[in-house]
């Protein structure tokens, strides 16, 4: 087996390798593969190159780094295309521009047969095939949702019957939902959920029963609710859900519908465990499943200190004191340099942050774990939403607007429908009931309960 195409996760051979065997993803997988990167490597390794080479096509758009590499070596072999070292050199150099280190002595070996000419014009294709990319890693933040605070009156939690906790001792939900003038919850929808399809209808029911005070306006709202039974969630069983059938192993391979499961699972975790983490791009990725045996671990944190008040990060030595403050901007009191030499009580080397708002307050300590990028929700499912996963995308259409946008251009009816909301809430109404309507039209009966609320339809 050889992973030069189907994994810029390892170092391998040869970068002209191109087959991955697509034949694992049969072993322990019970979810049907949509039309997405792995399946453009099935194609491959079957020979069919006109739908590899169209599944690879289709991701570009997607900012799919190996899908670029993989289109560069076909045109250098000739693979379904004409062999074109200009085009090749264009992809190649898209790849690396996306993060695909693998496609560094690829692109010297080709340079070095062509021409300056040659080489000018691969770079012009290049920039043409930049222009294609809608995913880019520094895409704003959307705001697809309502930021205000509603005061309350009713918001009752589900209750799952039995056979929902014998299924899955945790798991959690996230929702949208529509807030009316009256103040009651006409519509609500999932955005994600795990394990689907254990909590979607006790949710949904109870949801619609929620009420808050009346503004006179309507809201688009979203919520998480978390649900595990105390002591359910250990690091052995964690390790278990992410090692089981191959799971994390088929997720490196790149295998999208295991990529979005582990997603939520890190999701889940850094949720239950009630700890801080922060991204250390110095840790090194070892393709191995993260040990939440610390992360997990219960910790009792003290610090005593009459004068504090604000927030502040600092570092502390292996014995618990402060050597050093690493932001101060939160800080009402006291002075920076009184904090250094004090200790917090059961602290061990590492990163803390401190915060009282108030002097009635109780002085909160949490300490912050380093992980790496490959060990969080965002990664994964970025991973996942590139190779063509419509979850993930769906998931992460509620962060960015790159997604957004995308799903759009796509006609996901579920982004239509919502967007649709967004737009008709902020005053261009015509546009966005337009949405609506067509998403209704197409069979999305969300729409439908959103255009009967905004349009005072009964």
């Amino acid at each position: 087996m050889t992973h030069g195409m189907g994994s810029n996760r390892r170092g391998g051979k040869s970068w002209r390798c191109m087959v991955l065997s697509a034949a694992l993803v049969c072993i322990g997988y019970s979810g049907a593969i949509k039309a997405d990167f792995f399946q453009a490597l099935q194609a491959y390794e079957q020979e069919n190159y006109a739908a590899a080479y169209s599944g690879f096509s289709e991701l570009i758009v997607l900012g799919n780094a190996q899908a670029a590499f993989n289109l560069g070596v076909m045109y250098y072999h000739g693979r379904e295309v004409e062999a074109n070292h200009i085009e090749s050199l264009a992809y190649l150099h898209l790849a690396r521009a996306l993060g695909n280190d693998d496609a560094v002595a690829a692109q010297q070996h080709i340079s070095e047969q062509l021409s300056e000419s040659e080489r000018r014009l691969a770079r012009l294709r290049y920039e043409e095939l930049q222009q294609q990319v809608v995913i880019r890693d520094d895409a704003a933040a959307t705001q697809l949702y309502d930021l205000v605070q509603l005061q309350s009156v009713q918001t009752p939690m589900p209750v799952f019957p039995d056979e929902v906790h014998r299924r899955s001792r945790f798991g959690y939900i996230v929702v949208r939902f529509l807030v009316d003038k009256d103040g009651s919850v006409p519509v609500v929808d999932v955005i994600d959920s795990y394990p689907s399809g254990n909590y979607e209808r006790s949710t949904l029911r109870t949801l619609k029963r929620w009420k808050f005070e009346p503004t006179g306006q309507q809201h688009l709202l979203s919520t998480q609710l978390n649900f595990w039974v105390p002591g359910s969630l250990r690091a052995r069983e964690v390790e278990h859900l992410l090692t089981r059938d191959k799971i994390w192993d088929y997720a490196v391979l790149g295998v999208s519908g295991y990529q979005e499961y582990v997603g939520s699972i890190l999701h889940l975790i850094h949720i239950a465990s009630g700890k801080q983490t922060y991204v250390d791009e110095s840790l090194p990725d070892k393709g191995e499943a993260p040990d939440f045996t610390e992360l997990l671990r219960p910790q009792t944190l003290t610090f005593r200190h009459r004068q504090f008040l604000g927030y502040t990060l600092v570092h502390v030595d292996e014995n618990g004191v402060i050597d050093a403050v690493l932001a101060d901007h939160a800080l009402e009191a006291p002075d920076t340099a009184a904090l250094i030499g004090q200790r917090i009580r059961g602290a061990n080397a590492g990163r803390y942050s401190i915060s009282r708002p108030s002097r009635r307050d109780a002085i909160l300590v949490q300490k912050l774990y380093p992980i790496p990028r490959q060990h969080t929700a965002d990664f994964w499912w970025g991973e996942a939403a590139k190779n063509g996963n419509l979850k993930a995308q769906r998931i992460l259409a509620n962060q960015r607007i790159d997604w957004q946008f995308y799903l759009l251009q796509q006609q996901d009816l579920a982004s239509m429908a919502w967007h649709g909301v967004r737009l008709t809430l902020d005053g261009e109404q015509e546009q966005g009931l337009a949405l609506l309507r067509q998403a209704a039209e197409q069979g999305y009966r969300v729409a439908e309960e959103l255009l009967s609320v905004l349009t005072g339809d009964e």
